[in-house]
């Protein structure tokens, strides 16, 4: 149980008492989508990883504040975003794979966890989890919401004037542009069905 005030604990299953303290100073948490560990980071910036027991396995150092922690869908892969920073690491050994720097403000991660996007404003850097820079994903305004397909061989981003633009991934060129209607909470709207269309 996370309880929003830096405290992560067991919980008995019956009577939802508090049982023991995993961590504390708890600042930003994220589960696998597997279900088989999640990690939490301080207000030190340590990155702990639990198995689905709560016993941690491992540690590791980030710095700066922690904005966003990412997993790939089938759990290989999790990036931490924090000031213009993000590590990514390989979620099985808990190893470091690369060190992003540069103006950062968003992180997605594909589903397969071999690539790594990073945003700032209207600019997207495609990575690889080695740290090798693919490409950037241009755009004419202000990224409002973006998310990978489920096979991941697109990436939809919503933009602030309402359009979506579809990118597909092998290629990293655009393969189409869902026009917008001048409304950014519209945007939102599109991109979800975008996603939706087989």
């Amino acid at each position: 149980h996370f309880d929003g005030g830096g405290l992560l604990q067991t919980l008995d299953p019956t009577s939802l008492a508090p049982l023991r303290t995993i961590a504390k100073d708890v600042i930003r948490m994220a589960v696998a989508p597997t279900g088989d560990a999640f990690a939490v980071v301080d207000t030190e910036g340590v990155l702990r990883w639990f198995d689905h027991f709560g016993t941690q396995v491992s540690t590791a150092r980030t710095s700066g504040e922690v904005l966003k922690m990412v997993w790939s869908t089938n759990g290989r892969t999790l990036g931490v975003l924090s000031d213009g920073h993000v590590w990514v690491f390989d979620a099985h050994s808990r190893v470091l794979l690369a060190e992003l720097s540069g103006e950062m403000d968003e992180l997605w991660i594909s589903p397969d966890g071999r690539q790594i996007l990073t945003a700032e404003l209207r600019d997207i850097t495609v990575w690889d989890v080695a740290g090798r820079q693919l490409a950037t994903l241009a755009h004419p305004a202000v990224i409002i919401v973006a998310t990978f397909a489920p096979n991941g061989d697109q990436f939809y981003v919503g933009l602030g004037e309402g359009s979506v633009l579809v990118w597909d991934m092998a290629t990293h060129t655009r393969k189409t542009t869902l026009p917008g209607d001048g409304v950014s909470v519209n945007a939102k709207h599109r991109l979800h069905a975008a996603v939706s269309v087989p």
